[in-house]
């Protein structure tokens, strides 16, 4: 019952909380935009090959006209030396840490920080033995810390190069994990629009992208990242309980996500025209990829550990 009541506590937050965003609006001139964006998959639930270490967790290396964004930093649950992220970076010859000018940090879970020790510690990393981030920054959306890089906690949209925005962190209500806030990586693409990146999609994809149909005036051109929707299958058990269709959801344990969110959120993208979906496994089941697949067809992103597209 005292969770139940703290769920109905916590929607209310986030209507309240999202009422209150102020009527920002970013001049696309003032934003800049950017004539070319990659992204490279460091971390997601299924590799390229056998070469590479899938995981249940996020971690990207975007880079947008040279402008240089790691967006999280992976799961690690076995806390290995090096981690999943540095052994796949090194296989793609990206250096880290030199080979990124900025860290973003969607949001405070620890298969985005780098494991469960760096979320009891509110902190990330890259490895167990982190690395030394000595003139980075690192842009977060609620208070952390790091030994080495500058952070800044990101409360409003954020400019951090040209054409490169952080968006402010949006509220979500998790049933058993409590409010969480999350924030996107936006890369306005000359000539198409923008590209936006998510970590989980806690705070709900319909309503990032109506934030920011009112904060850009930019039509959204890409939508790459997490949705969280575990349809038939959870990627991680615990005791025999399917995580992330319990835990990770803005839906109480008895109304899970069902077909119907699925198609709802493709007609909604349908209907924004967006033009290219891709859906992260590390939070999703193959079913829910499966339908972005159909509908989307060669415009679909496949997002796999090692892989990479370029826009």
């Amino acid at each position: 019952m005292l969770l139940y009541l703290r769920y109905r506590r916590g929607q209310k937050w986030v209507r309240e909380r999202l009422n209150e965003i102020p009527e920002i609006k970013i001049d696309p001139d003032f934003l800049g935009e950017v004539e070319s964006v990659k992204i490279t998959f460091l971390v997601d639930y299924y590799p390229v090959d056998e070469r590479f270490k899938g995981e249940p967790g996020v971690s990207y290396h975007v880079n947008a006209d040279g402008y240089r964004v790691l967006f999280d930093t992976g799961f690690n649950a076995s806390n290995e030396e090096p981690s999943p992220l540095l052994h796949n970076a090194s296989l793609l010859n990206i250096k880290l840490p030199e080979e990124i000018d900025a860290v973003v940090i969607s949001h405070m879970h620890l298969d985005h920080i780098g494991g469960m020790r760096n979320q009891i510690r509110r902190t990330f990393s890259l490895s167990r033995k982190d690395l030394d981030l000595t003139g980075k920054i690192a842009f977060v959306p609620v208070k952390m810390s790091h030994p080495t890089a500058d952070v800044v906690v990101n409360s409003t949209p954020t400019i951090i190069s040209k054409g490169v925005l952080v968006t402010e962190p949006l509220p979500s209500m998790l049933y058993f994990m409590g409010k969480t806030l999350e924030q996107a990586l936006v890369i306005n693409l000359k000539g198409r629009g923008l590209v936006v990146i998510v970590g989980c999609g806690h705070q709900k994809v319909q309503n990032l992208v109506n934030y920011l149909e009112k904060l850009v005036p930019v039509k959204i051109y890409a939508v790459i990242g997490g949705v969280h929707l575990p349809v038939t299958q959870s990627r991680e058990t615990r005791f025999g309980l399917p995580v992330q269709k319990i835990l990770g959801t803005g839906k109480p344990p008895w109304n899970s996500p069902s077909r119907k969110d699925v198609e709802d959120l493709i007609q909604f993208l349908k209907e924004k025209g967006v033009k290219k979906v891709g859906i992260s496994a590390h939070d999703s089941c193959d079913y829910t990829l499966g339908r972005f697949r159909e509908e989307w067809g060669n415009d679909y992103i496949e997002i796999k550990a090692g892989s990479s597209v370029e826009l």
